[in-house]
């Protein structure tokens, strides 16, 4: 996993498993990156994946949401900004989740 430790201290501790690492992005922020692409649609799909995005608990909760992300996105705003908005997210994600997760070719584009 990849996270940002602030002080040397800070990184031992976190390599004793005694401290959590600090992550570039928030709950918060990781949310807003979903939501953002979609705010303005107020389909039903739409609103019913904002609403699960927003009662996400963890970052694997979100991670789970990316293919209903990646549909909504294209259908609003085309196919390549879904793509942009993937690799994105997946950037993000991947300061919280472990690198397995990624194991999978990303899409080209």
């Amino acid at each position: 996993m990849i996270a940002l430790c602030t002080s040397a201290l800070h990184s031992l501790l976190c390599l004793l498993g005694l401290a959590q690492p600090r992550h570039q992005f928030s709950m918060d922020d990781l949310k807003t990156m979903f939501i953002n692409p979609v705010r303005d649609a107020e389909d039903h799909r739409s609103r019913a994946f904002r609403f699960s995005v927003e009662t996400a608990q963890s970052a694997d909760d979100l991670w789970h949401l990316r293919s209903r992300a990646y549909l909504r996105v294209s259908e609003h705003a085309g196919q390549a900004e879904a793509q942009r908005f993937l690799r994105k997210v997946d950037a993000a994600l991947a300061d919280w989740l472990p690198p397995a997760r990624f194991s999978r070719p990303a899409l080209a584009g």
